[in-house]
């Protein structure tokens, strides 16, 4: 009888992985990561999860290099993978117990559970009070990462056995001729910037390997050597030629054209003007931005032209076809390729509403090209049509004549905004990694093109997954929206490695808004790794004497809560230099950090509890206070407020101005929990009276 095969164990090789790798993380180890319930969780501590997950990776490593199938260890971190990481969280918290190194012996733990405890909890007590409760957790809840890495191994390694196979079946034909392999995808392959696990620490490979799989290739070699000065020349820009399509009435396209590879800028034969004329004599002027601002009236075009609203920002709305039968006027009147692409909803009108003004020759020549070119660079949606059309409005009983840009644009499926607050299972990207990867690939397009985007917001992000987020991603797919040239401005267009601080600012300005929007359920593993981190300290040490924008903009200045906010298109605003783009920029971060908290909560909250003087008899129902109390309690307390007022606090700093990267880079070291500390004597909803101030329920008095 052949002898039975000897089961291996990788303990002890896994245990010198994990020393091998996890020097730095035990230097890093600190009073704070060793609070109970300092993971984002709060329910787990933060170092020592750390541990736990980096034990897990040590065992998949040391599996992989061994020559052990993608299946099998799949498997076993399917029925090992919460003892790895509970010896992992043991040695944490019990660096002196049975099985652990020498390595580790003088590691000093300071939570709770066994810091100056006299004599030493045992290594029962420990595991039955605290590691079996973290294991559990971590498998049923933050073990995605991890399993999703070890899922993805496995299906490569089928597909590639499936493609030997149908190599092999192959070999028997005859061979008429040998296609050298592709320039390129060698050039992929001899340059893959994922790291390897020898030489990454475990508890940051899968955070590189996210990171880089699938980048742009300069992006991931800046992640890579954040100190690498590498210029890039950015893209020619297209602003005469759309000047001169304008002024000639013509339209413009950017889409997918088989006569090229990728997206290209072609004129359409349908007139500017002739469209207007004949939208206006069948009654559907005033849906593309060519009417008047009565509400009503509005509503009722939109029913004649079989349309519906999805959509409405400060300046502009976003209509679908709703009812095809209603909507035929687009195939008689729109050019076939975007009637039909209007009609499936693969496309969407976007158009000024009522309360908009008209825009200069020049303004709408500006937001044009923004539109047309990002589309062009695949950072913005594709453009199936776009037309400047005349455009009247009266303001204050005074006629304003001006221009008015009416497109047609490829619909996405829902804002980063709303992608990231969303509650439905399966739609939620607060804890993707590759949805956050996309996020930053898109700030990079923009930023390699030499732009800033002074108002990037999440909701000006849009994401053109479907509604349910694949469980692999194929692409990234988020792009831009909103790119009027008040906001949305190219400082940048030589030969220059300048590219780098622009993403630095773009980069750190949407992150503050990411971790706003998260709040407690920010993740600095996902959203904020140790490379990306890095990178952004490298750039920002590279600052001092340079005069790009991310070295001149200073977070300083007054504030006060009943500043208008000014016109960014005139003044100390206006111009694409960095000067001008600093001043913008301070202004609009101050109204975004600090004015719009107020202005919601105002509305939310001090709107509903306090009577309104124009109608003292009109009391919200029980049920609208009971709403708005908890949504002050649990939203503006604990989350909106803590996170304002750390950013007005370093605006009135007495140690003097800081660049604001630094304060939006301090803003993400900092946990939720320590600016709350700060805001813990804040009163609660019960304690309000409706004869408050608006100032003293908000908490600024």
């Amino acid at each position: 009888m052949a002898p039975k095969r000897k089961r291996v164990s990788y303990d002890d090789n896994a245990l010198f992985y994990w020393v091998r790798h996890t020097g730095e993380m035990r230097k890093r180890a600190s009073r704070e990561g060793a609070r109970n319930g300092s993971h984002p969780s709060g329910k787990l501590i933060l170092d020592a999860h750390e541990w736990g997950e980096a034990m897990v990776r040590a065992y998949l490593a040391c599996m992989a290099d061994d020559g052990v199938a993608a299946s099998d260890r799949w498997n076993a971190l399917r029925s090992k993978g919460k003892e790895w990481y509970a010896r992992g969280y043991l040695f944490y918290l019990l660096p002196q117990c049975a099985d652990a190194p020498e390595d580790i012996a003088t590691h000093k733990c300071y939570n709770e559970h066994v810091y100056n405890k006299n004599p030493p909890p045992s290594e029962a007590t420990v595991r039955d009070c605290v590691i079996l409760n973290a294991r559990k957790l971590w498998w049923d809840s933050y073990a995605n990462t991890i399993r999703a890495d070890a899922w993805a191994a496995l299906q490569d390694a089928k597909n590639a056995a499936t493609k030997k196979c149908a190599a092999a079946a192959t070999t028997s034909a005859p061979a008429y001729a040998s296609a050298p392999a592709s320039a390129s995808a060698s050039a992929s392959a001899s340059t893959s910037l994922a790291p390897s696990p020898m030489t990454v620490s475990p508890a940051t490979a899968i955070v590189a390997k996210s990171l880089n799989q699938g980048l742009p290739p300069l992006l991931a070699r800046l992640l890579k050597n954040p100190a690498s000065k590498e210029p890039r020349t950015p893209r020619a820009g297209i602003r005469e030629l759309v000047a001169a399509a304008l002024r000639s009435n013509r339209m413009l396209r950017v889409w997918n054209e088989e006569s090229s590879n990728g997206r290209k800028l072609t004129l359409l034969s349908k007139r500017t003007d002739q469209l207007a004329n004949e939208l206006c004599e069948r009654d559907l002027g005033l849906v593309c931005g060519l009417g008047g601002s009565d509400e009503a009236a509005y509503r009722e075009a939109l029913g004649r032209g079989g349309m519906r609203r999805i959509g409405k920002g400060g300046f502009n709305s976003i209509c679908d076809a709703n009812d095809i039968v209603q909507a035929a006027w687009a195939v008689e009147l729109l050019p076939i390729e975007v009637a039909s692409d209007f009609l499936r909803k693969r496309a969407v009108l976007r158009c000024p509403h009522g309360g908009s003004d008209p825009l200069s020759f020049d303004e709408a020549v500006s937001e044009a090209t923004n539109m047309l070119f990002t589309a062009l660079i695949r950072a913005g949606p594709r453009v199936a049509a776009l037309g400047c059309a005349p455009w009247s409005a009266f303001r204050r009983g005074r006629e304003r004549r001006g221009y008015a840009i009416y497109a047609f644009l490829e619909a996405g499926m829902m804002s980063v905004d709303r992608r990231l607050t969303s509650t439905t299972p399966g739609a939620s990207a607060a804890e993707s990694r590759p949805y956050y990867d996309a996020l930053v690939a898109a700030v990079y397009r923009i930023s390699a093109e030499g732009y800033v985007h002074l108002d990037a917001t999440l909701r000006n992000f849009i994401d053109f997954y479907s509604h349910e987020l694949p469980s692999t991603f194929k692409g990234h797919y988020i792009r831009v929206i909103d790119v009027d040239a008040k906001h949305f401005r190219r400082l940048c267009t030589g030969h220059t490695s300048e590219w780098r601080y622009l993403f630095l600012f773009n980069l750190l300005t949407v992150l503050v808004f990411l971790k706003e929007r998260l709040a407690e359920r920010w993740k600095p593993h996902i959203h904020w790794p140790p490379r990306m981190r890095a990178m952004c300290e490298q750039l920002i040490s590279e600052l001092s004497g340079l005069t790009n924008i991310a070295a001149i903009t200073m977070w300083t200045g007054a504030f006060e809560d009943t500043q208008a906010f000014p016109d960014l298109g005139k003044g100390e605003f206006a111009g694409d230099t960095h000067e001008a783009a600093k001043n913008a920029a301070v202004r609009t971060l101050k109204h975004y950090l600090l004015q719009q908290p107020l202005n919601e909560a105002t509305i939310r909250y001090v709107n509903v509890i306090k009577p309104d003087p124009n109608d003292p008899g009109k009391v919200s129902s029980g049920q609208e206070l009971d709403a708005a109390r908890r949504w002050y309690d649990n939203v503006y307390r604990k989350q909106m407020m803590p996170q304002r007022a750390f950013f007005l606090e370093k605006l009135r700093s007495p140690w003097g101005a800081k660049r604001f990267v630094d304060v939006a880079f301090e803003f993400l070291d900092t946990p939720l929990a320590h600016m709350q500390e700060k805001c813990k004597d804040a009163r609660c909803s019960k304690q309000h009276h409706p004869g408050y101030s608006r100032k003293y329920l908000l908490g600024i008095a």
